[in-house]
């Protein structure tokens, strides 16, 4: 059930960056309703032919959290908790 449910909000953070990043800044507001993540960190992470980056982090707190920023093309990012 977890997997299932975390996946799906990847997609779901996906698909809102490439929508939001032709305005040139996006905001990401999530709850994590599943235990073990409070004070981890999560990424949006760019998987590339050659190389991955990191684009934009957080740390979960109180179940919630939010990434903001500026994006200068739009891109396709995935949402990964801290060691995946």
């Amino acid at each position: 059930m977890f997997g299932r449910c975390f996946k799906s909000a990847l997609v779901i953070a996906s698909l809102m960056l490439a929508f939001v990043s032709c305005a040139g800044h996006y905001t990401i507001d999530g709850i994590v309703e599943t235990s073990g993540f409070e004070g981890r960190q999560l990424y949006l992470i760019e998987f590339l032919p050659n190389r991955t980056t990191k684009f934009d982090s957080c740390f979960v707190n109180h179940g919630r959290f939010q990434m903001e920023g500026s994006v200068d093309s739009t891109r396709l990012v995935f949402l990964c908790r801290e060691g995946q």
